[in-house]
């Protein structure tokens, strides 16, 4: 969840917004986060259960895909002209 906050002239709050929908993966002992946030504050990174027709076992290995930079990939891949 989401709210915005104004402090002056004095302290306000606005209306509760739902960010994510969906199942994602939490800590079973709620020590270490299954998330964090962007040092800009505008981006975060969450673990989501794979979908129920993907295979997952024991002997299948899980996988992180990651992308840093995308944009400047994209840039590259798809010129503006």
């Amino acid at each position: 969840m989401a709210v915005s906050v104004k402090t002056e002239p004095a302290f306000s709050r606005g209306k509760p917004e739902k960010l994510f929908s969906g199942t994602y993966v939490t800590s079973a002992s709620g020590d270490v986060p299954s998330w964090d946030i962007s040092p800009d504050g505008k981006r975060f990174i969450m673990l989501k259960q794979a979908a129920a027709d993907e295979k997952s076992s024991a002997e299948t290995p899980h996988k992180i895909i990651m992308v840093t930079n995308w944009f400047e990939e994209l840039k590259e891949r798809v010129p503006l002209e």
